[in-house]
């Protein structure tokens, strides 16, 4: 297994409040790591960072073999790592248009834009509604077509913020099965949740955030879903 990414010595600080201190994260291919802690511990500064989107205070990314400080490779590593912010924004217009956005930014041509299409609403179970109106959605299948749309950029990291939060239970097991698919493609996931529950047996790593340090809980009693639930 490939790491696709590692960051290490990373440290943030929001005026005199200290969020990260000397933390290293690795994510890699076909691999998802949960990041736990309580509100306000840093964990969407943490993924910010992650996606090149939040410059740290220090540290350093090792990325295809190169190892530099964080400022010297963002430009690289940003293009492959997607961020999904826990409420994830649609733009006006239907899911296929949704879905289209961001290809437009590939150098693509127009065979493999539509086959990228196709393969994304096939794969999310989306065709039936390819030519609706994004806002008339419900918020599961929001978030599938989130993930979708960031699917269709290939990305060798994705990065989700609550990706489970407000779902019904079938919204929840659609986006588990979601995550299992990208898994199985290679993609690298850091996941953030208060619910590791909804995500337990498919997760490869449990990470905690709390008090400004990160913490392998990987192998401990936290790492069960009924302990590791924030509360």
């Amino acid at each position: 297994m490939n790491d696709v990414l590692a960051l290490r010595h990373v440290d943030k600080r929001f005026g005199q409040r200290r969020v990260l201190h000397d933390v290293g994260i690795e994510l890699r291919e076909g691999h998802l790591t949960l990041l736990l802690g309580p509100n306000g511990a840093g964990k969407s500064t943490l993924l910010k960072i992650v996606a090149g989107l939040e410059a740290p205070d220090g540290g350093q990314v090792t990325w295809r073999g190169q190892t530099r400080p964080w400022g010297r490779l963002v430009s690289r590593f940003r293009r492959e790592v997607v961020y999904l912010h826990q409420d994830p924004y649609l733009f006006r217009g239907s899911v296929r248009q949704n879905l289209a956005y961001g290809l437009r930014l590939l150098p693509l041509g127009g065979r493999e834009r539509e086959t990228r299409l196709r393969q994304a609403l096939e794969w999310t179970g989306l065709g039936e509604l390819a030519n609706e109106p994004a806002h008339r959605l419900s918020g599961g299948q929001r978030q599938r077509v989130a993930l979708a749309r960031a699917w269709v950029l290939r990305p060798r990291a994705l990065l989700l913020d609550e990706p489970t939060a407000s779902l019904d239970p079938a919204a929840k097991s659609g986006v588990r099965d979601t995550l299992e698919e990208l898994k199985r493609a290679g993609v690298a996931l850091l996941v953030t949740t208060h619910e590791p529950q909804h995500l337990h047996g498919i997760e490869n790593a449990c990470l905690r955030l709390q008090d400004a340090r990160l913490n392998d809980e990987t192998n401990g009693p936290s790492a069960e879903p009924d302990l590791a639930f924030d509360h």
